[in-house]
């Protein structure tokens, strides 16, 4: 009984100390969450850079930002995809509109789809690790959505969300 005690004596005191440091050591070096977005109007006016967390959005026929015309703008965003296991990965963008993704510098989907489509990578190789990623995206329908979503051979296809994608500290104006 005394074996088991300390057991969980040492799980209880040692493993709180490995988490914490764990975490501490996390503390944006990597980035902060979000891709840092610019959206721009179609035609004059002033561009918009804000920090979006995801890339789901369904504006229809709204505008992305209140201070962005809803017809004819672009956005383009950039910032790290986490890969957290290494393996065969394809990226897939739900899309109105045109799009064009970059992983690493390499365009991976490009298309244009009049209707809500499905426009997707060929299977690729993605190491554990932060990778360079860019989207961009131009209203040139009525009905504008876009999705960014993966899947690997460790999992089914699924949004990629907040959790998976960084910016660097200087889009934020902080000193990187």
């Amino acid at each position: 009984m005394v074996g088991r005690t300390m057991q969980s004596f040492i799980l209880c005191i040692i493993l709180p100390n490995i988490v914490l440091s764990s975490s501490s050591d996390d503390s944006n070096s990597d980035g902060l969450p979000g891709l840092a977005a610019t959206y721009s109007p179609g035609v004059g006016g002033q561009p918009v850079e804000r920090i979006d967390s995801g890339i789901q959005f369904n504006w229809a026929d709204a505008s992305p930002d209140p201070r962005v015309p809803a017809d004819g703008f672009r956005v383009r965003w950039v910032g790290k995809l986490l890969v957290q296991a290494s393996g065969r990965y394809r990226l897939h963008l739900f899309a109105t509109g045109s799009c064009q993704l970059k992983i690493d510098g390499k365009q991976t989907i490009a298309g244009e789809a009049k209707d809500a489509a499905w426009l997707s990578s060929a299977e690729m190789p993605l190491e554990l690790g932060h990778h360079a990623i860019e989207l961009t995206f131009t209203k040139t329908v009525k009905q504008a959505c876009i999705g960014l979503f993966w899947e690997s051979n460790k999992f089914g296809i699924e949004p990629v969300g907040p959790r998976w994608l960084f910016h660097d500290k200087a889009a934020d104006g902080e000193p990187g």
